[in-house]
């Protein structure tokens, strides 16, 4: 949000792709007179990509990103006797307590012989249990973990443009 002569203004123009858009669009950054960078996140995200893959036939910069992804993970999941994804887990079944019931109700039930384990129904292999309603918990969806991995973006993208939440169909 920037003050122009006691007008507050709401949107911003990307330099890269040229569209006006809201300053939700915009990553925040300190620097800059508005404290939004002035290339857009869909713009931002696409050069980091574009970077990424140009780096990555750099067999110097993979192995330095290896070491650097090593030392993050140790950093943040070992040491002090308790583990940082032990405590991750903790938060999140204080925070989902619905999904971590529906997660273990699916659990019992296939070890009971309830419920069947099946395979991905879009393409065939290995899969997990989805659910698209946890107040159901043995309704499930199987699908395999790209497909699974598809199904919540979209569900995330619904969420962020404020669409109605409908059954999810994953091609």
């Amino acid at each position: 949000m920037c003050i122009v002569q006691n007008l507050v203004v709401m949107e911003k123009k990307c330099f890269k792709c040229g569209f006006i858009k809201p300053l939700d669009e915009f990553y925040k950054h300190s620097h800059m007179a508005d404290g939004h960078l002035n290339k857009c996140k869909k713009c931002t995200k696409k050069d980091v990509r574009e970077l990424i893959s140009w780096l990555c036939h750099d067999p110097e910069w993979r192995i330095k990103e290896r070491v650097r992804g090593r030392e993050k993970y140790h950093r943040l999941y070992s040491g002090n006797g308790s583990s940082g994804a032990q405590e991750a887990k903790y938060v999140y079944i204080r925070r989902n307590p619905l999904k971590r019931l529906a997660h273990q109700m699916v659990s019992n039930a296939i070890r009971d012989g309830r419920l069947i384990k099946d395979y991905c129904e879009v393409c065939g292999e290995e899969a997990q249990s989805h659910h698209d309603d946890y107040s159901k918990p043995l309704e499930v969806r199987w699908l395999c973990v790209k497909h699974h991995n598809d199904c919540h973006v979209k569900l995330r993208e619904l969420e962020v443009y404020g669409l109605e939440r409908r059954e999810t169909k994953v091609a």
